[in-house]
């Protein structure tokens, strides 16, 4: 099982602390992308649910949110204690709209500023694609990174599994989330001008 979730992984870093194989990765110290957990026979090459459960309440106890930013995957949320959000769904090929974005970005941030002990998780169906682009948006939100290039290059980046010789990871699926990340950077950017009066 342990050289199929590396394939899964499609050359991200993996969680290999303790006795966690977990498609995981701290992008910043508070903002983590990951697989999407799973219960059954798909546990062999994604991550198993009680197992990322476990990771999360015995790391972060009380100090964490997970975003599932899919619309066809649904998993137990008892594990958690409830903390997953399911914000806002949207399928693969697609973009959410940018209100939507900014919307999500909004609420991870508020919960983040509450504590410094706080982080947020986002996972999609693949760990990419979607998941790179919600990743994103929150650090052009946060101002971690200055634009749309800065956010894509360093997530290709930290996720790569510089061990196996992976220098850079492809963290959308699509031109067109590129595109719409450009987009919402440019948006976040106007509507705090406009906010500010100027």
């Amino acid at each position: 099982s342990q050289t199929l979730r590396k394939q899964e992984s499609r050359g991200r870093r993996r969680m290999l602390e303790e006795d966690y194989d977990l498609d995981l990765v701290y992008v910043t110290k508070n903002i983590i992308t990951m697989g999407l957990p799973v219960n059954g026979i798909k546990s062999w090459y994604k991550n198993p649910l009680p197992k990322v459960a476990q990771f999360f309440n015995k790391r972060h106890a009380n100090g964490y949110v997970i975003f599932n930013v899919t619309f066809e995957h649904h998993y137990p949320k008892e594990a958690f204690f409830g903390r997953v959000v399911e914000f806002p769904g949207t399928s693969k090929a697609q973009v959410p709209k940018l209100e939507e974005l900014w919307e999500f970005a909004e609420a991870a941030d508020t919960f983040l500023k509450f504590s410094t002990r706080h982080v947020v998780a986002i996972h999609s169906g693949s760990g990419r694609g979607r998941t790179g682009l919600f990743t994103a948006a929150l650090m052009i939100f946060r101002r971690e990174c200055v634009g749309a290039a800065a956010a894509v290059a360093h997530l290709e980046t930290v996720q790569a599994d510089v061990d196996a010789g992976v220098q850079r990871v492809p963290c959308f699926d699509t031109a067109s989330q590129m595109r719409f990340l450009e987009y919402f950077a440019v948006y976040v950017e106007h509507r705090r001008a406009v906010s500010s009066g100027q």
